[in-house]
């Protein structure tokens, strides 16, 4: 009985981690931009495209935002999902009767 309960407090500390973890994550994805910088050049010279939108007086580039969002999506939901994990683990090993 203490083992379980043991083991309870852990999955718990492990769940209220990896969700604290993956709301950080997602606050860094909502707020991730990626400023368009007019000189960049790729491996033969030639300016990449580029789709520019005007935020708060600033020129961000709206294709390379979306993939930094998504590095920070993906990461996010990785510890969500583990969250999930473990509090599933929690909930069917030891709230049954």
């Amino acid at each position: 009985m203490e083992q379980e309960m043991h083991i309870q407090w852990w999955l718990t500390i492990a769940v209220s981690l990896l969700s604290l973890v993956s709301g950080g994550l997602w606050i860094r994805s909502a707020t991730a931009r990626v400023i368009h910088d007019d000189d960049k050049v790729d491996e033969w010279g030639m300016k990449p495209m580029a789709i520019i939108d005007n935020v708060g007086g600033k020129e961000v580039n709206v294709l390379e935002t979306a993939k930094l969002q998504s590095k920070w999506n993906r990461l996010a939901a990785w510890f969500a999902g583990g969250a999930a994990i473990a509090q599933a683990i929690s909930s069917f090993f030891f709230s049954l009767p």
